[in-house]
């Protein structure tokens, strides 16, 4: 360090000792905002992680396997993508290492109609037992949620059951039109009313037995396949295996943030107002 470098750095050692009040001003700020930014970053990261798990354990599994060409043309012709051998299939992804438990959907819209009226309705029909133990963050205001004893059971969100007035143990007939143009019924008692952390979601949301969906469907198939890995941190590890098991196939795997557009747009909310909370800190 050369003579006139020593002489600036006693100076500024100097002149930090004289305004000693001043300094530990300084210090105190510096303190107060490298803590806020601590406890702000803190806050934040625990939002996006109780968002995501919201998102796993209430809809959409850690991973998704769809056919090619789902997700956009589910609402057009939902028919044209089935999973042929859903049974198979979830079979050989459960032996895949990480992998804690796989389930078949079958995904449908129609009419509920509770003596009186009619709702439109977009519904599921899902596996009992593997579904129960992924919904964990389902809050079920009345009834359970079903199981594989319901092979006649429906539950609804809360707002499906708000519109028809609906209370645990009212029957309810599932209108469903086919592509082929026919239109199929089947009658259902009530087991359960949910509600996700989503209103949109609850306000349409029912869900029936897998086999009863496959009958009112008419098909053994299915439209996608949910998976659940043991830590959400190897939900990116597990999917590479999961499309590595599944190439030339056809089908799609996508993981849970790619299904979730509401859970990108909260993140980049938050990430521009932490940004400017930093800034002013």
């Amino acid at each position: 360090m050369t003579q006139q470098a020593l002489g600036r750095f006693a100076l500024a050692v100097r002149n930090v000792l004289r305004h000693r009040a001043r300094t530990l001003a300084t210090l105190a700020a510096i303190s107060v905002g490298v803590a806020g930014l601590i406890l702000a970053g803190g806050f934040v990261q625990d939002i996006y992680i109780q968002l995501g798990e919201a998102m796993i354990h209430s809809q959409t599994g850690h991973v998704q396997v769809f056919k090619q060409g789902y997700r956009e043309g589910k609402n057009r012709a939902p028919e044209q993508y089935y999973i042929a051998d859903p049974e198979k299939l979830t079979g050989q992804i459960a032996a895949l290492p990480g992998v804690e438990r796989t389930m078949a959907r079958l995904g449908f819209a129609g009419v509920l109609n509770n003596g009186k009226r009619d709702l439109g309705v977009i519904g599921e029909g899902v596996e009992a037992a593997p579904e129960a133990a992924l919904g964990t963050f389902l809050k079920y205001t009345e009834g359970t949620p079903l199981n594989d004893a319901d092979l006649d059971g429906i539950v609804v969100g809360h707002g499906v059951a708000r519109s028809l007035g609906l209370r645990v143990g009212d029957r309810v007939t599932l209108v469903i039109s086919l592509a082929q143009g026919a239109v199929n019924t089947l009658d259902f008692e009530l087991k359960g009313v949910f509600q996700s952390f989503s209103k949109d979601f609850d306000a349409r949301a029912v869900r029936i037995p897998l086999a009863a969906a496959k009958t009112l469907l008419d098909t053994s198939a299915a439209h996608s396949l949910v998976v659940t890995v043991e830590r959400t941190e190897q939900t990116e590890g597990v999917a590479r295996e999961i499309a590595r098991l599944l190439k030339d196939r056809g089908l799609e795997v996508v993981a849970w943030k790619e299904l979730s557009d509401f859970y990108e747009k909260t993140v980049n909310l938050y990430e521009r107002q932490f940004g400017v909370l930093r800034l002013i800190i």
